[in-house]
């Protein structure tokens, strides 16, 4: 058995008859010419405003990476400070800018480790830590007497009347006492 497929006959050609060229609408030569020109005309439009609009973006995601970048830097810059300022610099400039140098130039930055370096290479940067211990060399003793009676009196005398003679008086006593 055998199955024969039949194709459908090619459809003829749609030829118009003078009715539908009257209805339809009539293309001169002027409107043919105008309406590519249009078309293309607004493409190219579309095409330079769109290109605008690449070269916006563009510039502001590299205003925006210009700004992120600026941000890491101030805040690096603020913790490099904060350890400086822990540390006891006295020069705060100087040694923000050595170390600054110092981080750049390690593989892994950090700041407390170049903070600690800085402190060991040059320690002329920074206050010195008294020895364990040796405070009370250094501090004055406390005072055991109390205030002279006399003392008091003469003070509170030159304060109420700020007369100059009992300023006088005063600052003689304390001298003296």
């Amino acid at each position: 058995m055998s199955v024969e497929l039949q194709t459908p006959p090619p459809p003829a050609p749609i030829v118009a008859s003078s009715a539908d060229e009257a209805s339809g609408p009539t293309l001169d030569a002027s409107t043919s010419a105008t309406e590519p020109r249009s078309q293309r005309k607004r493409a190219e439009e579309a095409q330079s405003q769109a290109q605008r609009l690449r070269e916006q973006v563009d510039e502001l995601q590299r205003s925006i990476a210009d700004a992120r970048e600026a941000l890491d830097n101030a805040e690096r810059r603020h913790r490099i400070d904060l350890s400086l300022i822990e540390a006891g610099a006295i020069d705060l400039e100087s040694a923000r800018l050595l170390t600054e140098i110092a981080v750049a130039h390690m593989a892994e930055p950090d700041i407390a480790e170049a903070v600690a370096d800085l402190r060991r290479t040059k320690p002329f940067l920074f206050r010195a830590r008294p020895a364990p211990g040796s405070a009370g060399a250094t501090m004055s003793p406390a005072p055991t007497s109390t205030p002279d009676p006399e003392l008091a009196c003469a003070a509170e005398d030159a304060a109420r009347t700020g007369d100059r003679k009992s300023l006088l008086r005063y600052l003689r006593a304390r001298r003296a006492g």
